[in-house]
């Protein structure tokens, strides 16, 4: 991050989802259950149980609830918080995640989700 000037190129929307992800680049582990934090046309944040450095590849599988589709993606971390204590055993760690390698009909879906969380803005105020 560079200090609060970055500019997103998509819209960001708060959404918890749950998703499965796999550390191996051929999905060969059994897959660790995460929830998004947020979710953008361009990645999501995660919560993991452990901390992983930025450039690790992970293998993302997710539905969006609004159409039920259920879809892979190969994303990258971005950033990843240190480890907080959570109390309840469960994940502790927040990750982002930039989408890597997705299909365009996927990421235009989850760009159509976003759009539509977002709240319509308030009109100007005739002060």
């Amino acid at each position: 991050m560079n200090g609060g000037s970055e500019r997103r190129q998509f819209v960001r929307v708060e959404s918890s989802m749950p998703v499965m992800y796999w550390l191996s680049p051929t999905g060969d582990v059994a897959p660790r259950r995460s929830l998004t934090k947020n979710i953008s046309g361009g990645g999501v944040c995660l919560y993991l149980e452990e901390p992983l450095l930025p450039g690790t590849r992970l293998q993302v599988h997710m539905r969006l609830p609004e159409d039920g589709r259920s879809f892979p993606f190969t994303a990258e971390v971005a950033w990843c918080d240190a480890p907080k204590a959570d109390g309840a055993g469960g994940p502790s760690v927040m990750a982002g995640l930039r989408f890597i390698e997705i299909a365009p009909e996927d990421q235009r879906a989850i760009i159509r989700y976003c759009l539509s969380r977002v709240p319509p803005s308030a009109p100007p105020s005739a002060a």
